[in-house]
C-alpha cells in the first residue's frame, strides 16, 4: 500500500522542525556546536525539500537514508552537549556564565526540549524509513553464519569449549538502509527452564563456568555486546543501522549454558522477526560417561553422565575391583557430571561441574542402603573408601563418622559431610 502525500509530509515536518529546533539550542549555548548543527539542519532541508509534494519510492531510498545520517549526526552532537546543558541549568549558571534569570529559563527550557527533540525525530525517522518503498523495508539478517528469511527459525548451535573459560558466542549480523531503526529482543524459553531447573529451585543462584565460588542469577548468564562497544546488554540492544555497506555486527554469549533463547528482531514498527537458539554446550574436556555399564549399576540423573576422560577410567576400574572383591556385586554410580558442566538445580558440587565428581553407593557392598541402619558394616565400607584411592581418587565424602575416622588414620583425604546418608561422593585427581 503507497503511503500518502501528506503521511510523507507530515513525518518530514516533524524530523525537521525538531532538528531546527536543536540547532537552535545548540547556537545559544555553544557557538562552534552551534555552527555544526546549522550544517547539518542545511544538509537535511536540501534533501527534504526533494522530498515534498510525492509518494516514496525504492528510487527514493538512497535520498532518505542520506537525510536520516545527518539527523542521526545531529541528534549526536546534541547528545555530546547535554550534560554541560543538564549541568549549568541544574547549577543556575546562565549561558555566559552570569547568574541570569533569563538564562535560567532558557537552559531550563533547553533541558526539557532537548528529549523530546530526540524522541519526535526518532519517530519521524522510523515513518519516513517506512514510507521509503521496498529497499527502505529491508534486512538482511545473518545468525551464526545463517541466513535467516523468515520467521519461526531454529537455529541448533553445538558449541564445544576449547578451554575452562571458554564462552559460548553466536554472532548476529544485520544489515539495511542506513537509520533504520532494529531492536533485538531475547529471553530464554519456558520450556528451557522447565528442563533445567527443579520447580523448587528455579531461584537458585549458578557457579559460573571456570570458577570455583562465583555464583550468580541464571538470568545474568547471557548478554549482547555490539561490536566496538565495552557495553553488554541483557535482555535487549536497539540501534539505528549503520547503512547497506556496513554490517552491525552483535554477538550473543551465554557464560557455558545450554539453553534454548527465544528471539525477535523488531524493524521499526513492522512485525518482528522470529527465530529461536537452541545452544548445547560440551563443558572443556567432556566427554559422555556410560550412565550404566559392565562394571557398574546406574542410579540418579540420566543426563548427568557427563565428564573428564579420566573419570570414566576410573569408574571402569573401580568397578571391576568392587566386582572382583564382592564376588560379581556391580556398585551402584550415581550423578557425574552434566554436559555443559554447569551447577544448578539438584545437581551441585564443584567438582561435578569440572567433570572429576561421582556419587557413588555404599550399597551393596555394606548390605544397607543408609550409613544409619542397625546393619550398616563400617569394616567393608573403608574397603570401598580405599579401593577409590586405589583407582585415583585423592578425596572422599561421607557421613560415616567411624569410616571417616579410620580412613584419615590411615592417610587418606576423606571428611565427613552429614549429607551423604547413603552414598559417597568420589574426587579424582
Amino acid at each position: 500500500m503507497a503511503t500518502s502525500i501528506k503521511a510523507v509530509e507530515d513525518s518530514l515536518d516533524k524530523l525537521m522542525d525538531s532538528a531546527f529546533d536543536d540547532a537552535e539550542i545548540l547556537l545559544a549555548f555553544d557557538y562552534r556546536a552551534g555552527n555544526q548543527a546549522v550544517k547539518l539542519f542545511e544538509a537535511m532541508k536540501s534533501e527534504a525539500l526533494k522530498l515534498l509534494g510525492k509518494t516514496l519510492t525504492p528510487a527514493d531510498a538512497v535520498r532518505v537514508r542520506s537525510l536520516l545520517s545527518n539527523g542521526n549526526k545531529l541528534i549526536s552532537l546534541v547528545d555530546r552537549q547535554l550534560p554541560g546543558i543538564n549541568r549549568r541549568a541544574r547549577a543556575g549558571v546562565g549561558i555566559h556564565d552570569r547568574l541570569l534569570k533569563e538564562d535560567q529559563k532558557v537552559l531550563l527550557k533547553m533541558e526539557k526540549a532537548i528529549p523530546a527533540n530526540k524522541k519526535a525525530m526518532q519517530e519521524a525517522a522510523k515513518e519516513l524509513v517506512a514510507a521509503g518503498g521496498q529497499d527502505a523495508g529491508k534486512l538482511s539478517l545473518t545468525v551464526n553464519g545463517e541466513q535467516i528469511t523468515s520467521s519461526d527459525k531454529v537455529i541448533t548451535v553445538d558449541y564445544r569449549a576449547t578451554s575452562a573459560i571458554d564462552e559460548p558466542t553466536v554472532e548476529i549480523l544485520l544489515r539495511g538502509p542506513e537509520g533504520m531503526p532494529v531492536r533485538i529482543e531475547y529471553g530464554e524459553t519456558a520450556e528451557s527452564k522447565a528442563n533445567n531447573w527443579d520447580k523448587d529451585r528455579m531461584n537458585k543462584k549458578v557457579i559460573k563456568i571456570g570458577t570455583d565460588k562465583e555464583e550468580v542469577p541464571r538470568e545474568e548468564l547471557s548478554e549482547l555486546v555490539q561490536e566496538g562497544s565495552k557495553s553488554k546488554a541483557r535482555g535487549s540492544l536497539e540501534a539505528n543501522l549503520p547503512g547497506w555497506n556496513y554490517e552491525w555486527k552483535v554477538a550473543f554469549q551465554t557464560r557455558g549454558l545450554s539453553a534454548a533463547y527465544a528471539f525477535k528482531v523488531a524493524i521499526g514498527e513492522r512485525s518482528p522477526i522470529l527465530f529461536t537458539l537452541d545452544m548445547t554446550f560440551t563443558a572443556h574436556g567432556f566427554e559422555r560417561i556410560p550412565y550404566k555399564c559392565d562394571q557398574y549399576n546406574g542410579y540418579g540423573q540420566e543426563e548427568a553422565s557427563w565428564g573428564q576422560p579420566a573419570l570414566r577410567t576410573f569408574l571402569k576400574n573401580f568397578g571391576e575391583q568392587h566386582i572382583k572383591e564382592t564376588n560379581g556385586k556391580k556398585p551402584w554410580v550415581g550423578n557425574k557430571g552434566l554436559q555443559d558442566g554447569v551447577k544448578y538445580g539438584k545437581h551441585d558440587g564443584v567438582s561435578h561441574m569440572r567433570g572429576r565428581g561421582v556419587d557413588i553407593r555404599i550399597w551393596p557392598r555394606c548390605t544397607t542402603k543408609l550409613i544409619s541402619n542397625a546393619d550398616y558394616n563400617v569394616e567393608e565400607h573403608v574397603k570401598q573408601i580405599k579401593s577409590y584411592f586405589d583407582n585415583g581418587a585423592i578425596y572422599v565424602a561421607t557421613s560415616s563418622t567411624p569410616a571417616a575416622s579410620q580412613c584419615i588414620n590411615l592417610g587418606l583425604r576423606v571428611e565427613e559431610r552429614s549429607k551423604h546418608i547413603s552414598h559417597d561422593h568420589v574426587t579424582i585427581k
